[in-house]
């Protein structure tokens, strides 16, 4: 893989993980955005830009943003038995994002050093 490469899934596959069509896209800049809401009223949005090797997510319960987190330095975004997982890669540490569609899209970001 070169070291500018964000490998992703198929846009299928994102449908079905996030069960609708995305809520914005740009194709031609690389853009995508899918917004789901839990069964227990949080709502997760999450866009990804390949030429910028980003991810964005967004948590808002009862319409109120909760959190919001940006990352760069993206390599690979993967679906996987109702987990979105994706990873990052900087010269001293490694970030993952989960999300977690058996846990009401429960989202956990976690960056380890390694160095």
């Amino acid at each position: 893989m070169r070291a500018n490469e964000f490998r992703v899934p198929d846009e299928q596959d994102l449908v079905e993980f996030f069960g609708s069509e995305p809520i914005d896209r740009a194709v031609e800049d690389g853009y995508w955005c899918y917004e789901v809401t839990g069964a227990q009223g949080t709502t997760v949005r999450f866009s990804l830009n390949l030429y910028e090797r980003s991810v964005q997510t967004e948590l808002r319960f009862s319409g109120a943003v909760v959190t919001k987190t940006s990352h760069e330095m993206a390599t690979h975004l993967s679906v996987d038995r109702g987990q979105l997982r994706c990873e990052f890669l900087c010269d001293d540490c490694r970030t993952t994002l989960i999300i977690d569609a058996t846990q009401d899209y429960m989202a956990v970001w976690s960056t380890l050093r390694t160095k």
